[in-house]
């Protein structure tokens, strides 16, 4: 679909006819200049070891900028546009326009939110747009360059900031802050780092942040004590339910995350936290494992050393909702059968009534 009057050629049009007219390249308005005429020669890159040990680590910078850009700018369009994009497509697609780019001379390429949203804002649905825009700038470098000397650098930015005014969502971060104060301050972050910096720091910093904020949610996971609600085998979280009620004697607790080496020490002083903050001495202690997807071997060896010193407080350590997979890693790991079969179970609710039975005075 093309748009009835093609908008951003005729204000280049007009805009170097004007500056040419009236010469106002003389009065300081800056102009594109001189483009050299005709295609690059195909030739092989010099790959000698010295130069490539050279480059090695700039290229992989630029890589891993370039593709971040690059899926950034084709993640926004597909949510705008309601299609799938694939990132390991995407990253094929990219190392082989760099490849054959190297053949001619060329710079790193990459996706651009700027070319992408006139792209898109002149009607391009498929990669067919961009063959015809490829040979479009073939005939131009090859018979066309001196039609461009006087084309307005203000013009070029016009085009591109009413081509983009379509991606800038003013609702999005008024949702963002309403709903996680935490996405909202990375939404800032990354506005202002892009201003600061430019799009591609912009776009590595915050993806960067992105990576700290994630590993601060699996080091520091959500935690949830459970109560009893009167006369019922429902349990609900101390802090949300205000009828819950603690079980004399009992703690039940859930972490909401995989447990690995990042995060065993928060939660052996989560454990060791809600012993010490009940008032009544404390007999039994049940993990309600069921949104625990995942242990490795550094969780075990921390809940070992919990079970280990729950034993010589006369604490009893109990599991209930444990994953057949993790009971495995657990069974492997001698674990299992260091506590006993007997302290798993498939429900908080049977895993009390065990509790309830072995202390009938304490209950």
């Amino acid at each position: 679909k093309f748009p009835r009057l093609p908008a951003a050629l005729i204000t280049i049009a007009a805009s170097t006819l004007m500056v040419w007219f009236a010469e106002l390249q003389d009065a300081g308005m800056s102009i594109v200049g001189a483009i050299p005429r005709g295609l690059p020669a195909l030739n092989v890159p010099n790959m000698d070891a010295d130069r490539v040990a050279s480059l090695l680590t700039l290229a992989v910078t630029i890589a891993l900028v370039s593709f971040m850009e690059s899926i950034a700018v084709a993640k926004r369009f597909a949510a705008q546009n309601r299609y799938e994009v694939s990132a390991n497509r995407e990253l094929v697609s990219i190392g082989a326009g760099n490849v054959a780019s190297g053949f001619a001379g060329g710079y790193p390429v990459a996706g651009s939110f700027s070319r992408t949203a006139i792209n898109a804002d002149s009607g391009a649905k498929t990669p067919l747009a961009s063959i015809i825009t490829a040979t479009i700038i073939a005939l131009t470098l090859v018979a066309l360059t001196p039609l461009f000397y006087y084309t307005p650098i203000a013009s070029l930015a016009a085009v591109i900031l009413v081509a983009i005014k379509g991606l800038i969502d003013l609702g999005e971060p008024r949702r963002l802050l309403k709903i996680n104060k935490k996405d909202f301050s990375l939404l800032l972050f990354a506005f202002f780092a892009t201003l600061m910096l430019g799009i591609q720091y912009g776009v590595l910093l915050s993806v960067l942040a992105s990576i700290i904020l994630i590993f601060s949610r699996i080091t520091r996971p959500p935690v949830v004590r459970f109560g009893r609600l009167p006369d019922t085998n429902i349990f609900r979280n101390l802090d949300r339910d205000p009828q819950a009620k603690i079980i004399p004697g009992v703690i039940i607790f859930r972490i909401d995350a995989s447990l690995y080496f990042a995060n065993v020490t928060y939660l052996k002083d989560k454990v060791y936290e809600a012993v010490a903050e009940r008032q009544d001495p404390i007999h039994s202690f049940l993990i309600d494992a069921s949104t625990t997807n995942e242990v490795d071997t550094s969780a075990i060896t921390c809940l070992q050393e919990i079970a280990y010193e729950f034993k010589q407080t006369g604490i009893e350590l109990y599991f209930s909702n444990v994953r057949g997979r993790i009971r495995d890693t657990m069974r492997r790991s001698g674990f299992l059968q260091q506590l006993g079969e007997d302290h798993f179970f498939y429900s908080k609710t049977a895993a009390i009534k065990h509790i309830e039975a072995l202390n009938p005075d304490v209950v």
